[in-house]
């Protein structure tokens, strides 16, 4: 290595070392996007993996959020995951982009057409509220009143108490938007 080189280089740094407490398993799972079909099958999946893999353990499944949209299941993804049992097993549900649109629409029905073009059609029409893709403001008003009162008061409740981080560790789960630092 040269003069310059040696004088610009950076020391080198050991790589950081993370990890879980010991005796733990965590179970991520992020963007079910209204396919409850999926959410079941992976949770078999996870239930058959605790039980090779889990026994004496800590066991911890986090959700990253993005739960509806795109798929027309949202409703009822909803519901399972509100009644999912898994015992032994803590669960934490938190909140992903999506999630935040719907309750955005339900505050401002005029900033909804970004929702609606990117899965919000699909998530009304699970909750049986239909609207088209050239709808007007008014459209977009009455289909945001439409799913207030069609949607169910735990969906409501567990849709606003999301929280945006959760950690285990030295990790930190969240669905975006993390700024370094």
């Amino acid at each position: 290595m040269g003069f310059w080189q040696k004088l610009f280089a950076s020391p080198a740094k050991p790589a950081p070392s993370y990890s879980v407490p010991d005796n733990t398993r965590v179970y991520a799972v992020g963007d079910i996007h209204g396919r409850a079909d999926l959410l079941l099958k992976l949770q078999a999946l996870i239930r058959a993996d605790i039980e090779r893999h889990g026994v004496g353990k800590s066991i911890k499944v986090i959700f990253l959020g993005d739960y509806i949209d795109r798929g027309f299941h949202s409703k009822e993804v909803i519901d399972t995951l509100l009644k999912m049992d898994m015992p032994q097993v803590e669960l934490v549900f938190l909140a992903g982009n999506h999630e935040d649109m719907l309750l955005r629409f339900l505050d401002d029905p005029a900033e909804g057409q970004l929702w609606l073009g990117v899965g919000g059609l699909a998530t009304l029409a699970s909750y049986g509220v239909f609207l088209g893709d050239d709808s007007s403001v008014e459209d977009l008003v009455d289909a945001s009143v439409e799913l207030a009162h069609k949607l169910p008061d735990a969906h409501l409740a567990f849709l606003k108490n999301l929280p945006t981080l959760d950690a285990v560790g030295d990790y930190r789960f969240v669905h975006a938007g993390v700024r370094p630092g």
